[in-house]
């Protein structure tokens, strides 16, 4: 991160904070996220609504939850009615432009009050721009049962934010390596609230089930859980898990060699490939693209193009070392071959050249950097996107956005075509 001269201050706060007993327990659920600037872009770079839903699912378990969608130095490190500061709350969900330090927030671009971060120091600190950063571990994080920073780079480094965070007392933190796209983050996320307060869901499986589907952007599985992955958050008024499931998956739990061996990316696809022909005897492997993510478990995500255009069809292999665990169908019972022409047809219908598509995509640059005089921005990807639920053709431009401080989101754009 590019840090400007800081001015150490808060001491007072810090002595407060240290009389706190490390050994209680509390029900207060902290969600933070907000609407970054009023433009043409901010159904986009907005992450509140990521926070509101995070809030909906925990107060529907039974927690006292704290939503902040306008975070602000003085909210940011209140007292709530649980008897703990927020950062200090049993679950505090934060989402935001991040790096692997730090996680900061302006709402709508207004500067002063708003132009706030948090940190994994010990301290806070103003900035000579101004910028007022909030130091996560002056806090007592024992009292914090789970952390999740869905941001970019929050797991990157041997001294990121969730990894400190969790080495000063948080039983679990969550963070990820790299960058990843806004409208994934929001997806997997909500999938991983929504059943992270259901009764007897440990995180690691919560995790395991948000990632078992395909996503625009497959890094969203490049994630990392500090500490105690079998940790359970459910509460009292927590209603029961629905066991309907919509997608066709087998467990496997397949040896693929000696328990010492180390097999290579290209030989476990080749037996992955095996695999996929015994459980879908009519797939054409050349229609697919393979994306490989994960840390503790591998994904193979096997994602259906048609003539270049990317689906949301396909298969997600979970791997672990030298098995394969299980696959998932994500074709949605469709007639692939049928799906495939009309995919075609429609292409051609629209008669969409390689010219037009990329003097949309450079609109849309051309737009966040207008808009966004505080970011930086660079196309990251574009790619026609066929949805099969919406029947729509989409070019998805994934733009990176990057503070001057150093944080980053990759905002993602879906045009109509």
């Amino acid at each position: 991160m590019k840090k400007n001269k800081k001015i150490l201050i808060g001491i007072a706060v810090l002595t407060a904070i240290s009389t706190t007993n490390v050994h209680a327990r509390n029900n207060a659920a902290y969600s933070v996220g907000t609407n970054y600037n009023a433009n043409i872009l901010s159904g986009e770079i907005n992450t509140s609504d990521m926070a509101e839903t995070a809030d909906r699912f925990y107060s529907n378990a039974g927690y006292r939850t704290i939503l902040n969608v306008v975070p602000t130095r003085t909210n940011l490190t209140t007292y709530n009615s649980e008897k703990v500061y927020n950062l200090e709350s049993s679950i505090v969900f934060l989402a935001g432009h991040a790096d692997s330090t730090s996680m900061a927030w302006n709402y709508k671009n207004q500067g002063g009050n708003y132009d706030v971060q948090i940190s994994s120091d010990k301290r806070n600190y103003e900035y000579s721009n101004g910028v007022y950063e909030i130091g996560m571990t002056q806090y007592n994080n024992k009292e914090n049962r789970l952390v999740i920073f869905a941001g970019c780079h929050t797991a990157q480094g041997d001294s990121n934010i969730a990894k400190v965070v969790q080495q000063n007392g948080a039983e679990t933190t969550l963070g990820w390596k790299e960058e990843v796209a806004v409208g994934s983050f929001r997806t997997w996320t909500e999938r991983f609230n929504k059943l992270i307060v259901i009764g007897g869901n440990t995180v690691k499986n919560v995790a395991l089930t948000a990632n078992n589907h395909i996503y625009m952007d497959n890094r969203i599985k490049n994630y990392v859980i500090y500490g105690n992955q079998n940790n359970v958050l459910s509460n009292n008024r927590t209603i029961a898990q629905s066991s309907k499931k919509d997608e066709r998956s087998i467990i496997l739990n397949k040896t693929v060699s000696d328990a010492n061996a180390t097999i290579s990316t290209e030989s476990m696809i080749e037996i992955i490939n095996e695999q996929l022909i015994k459980f879908e005897p009519n797939i054409n492997l050349s229609d697919y693209k393979i994306e490989k993510n994960g840390n503790d478990f591998t994904y193979y995500d096997y994602v259906l193009y048609v003539d270049g255009i990317r689906t949301n069809l396909g298969f997600t292999i979970i791997t672990k070392e030298n098995k394969i665990l299980s696959i998932t169908d994500h074709t949605k019972n469709l007639d692939i071959s049928k799906k495939t022409e009309y995919i075609k047809d429609l292409m051609l219908h629209k008669n969409l050249s390689s010219n037009y598509i990329n003097d949309i995509a450079t609109d849309t640059l051309n737009k966040a950097k207008k808009e966004n005089m505080n970011l930086d921005s660079l196309i990251q990807k574009k790619e026609v996107y066929y949805d099969t639920d919406k029947d729509e053709l989409y070019l998805v431009t994934m733009i990176e956005l990057e503070t001057k401080r150093g944080q980053k989101s990759i905002l993602d754009l879906y045009e109509k075509l």
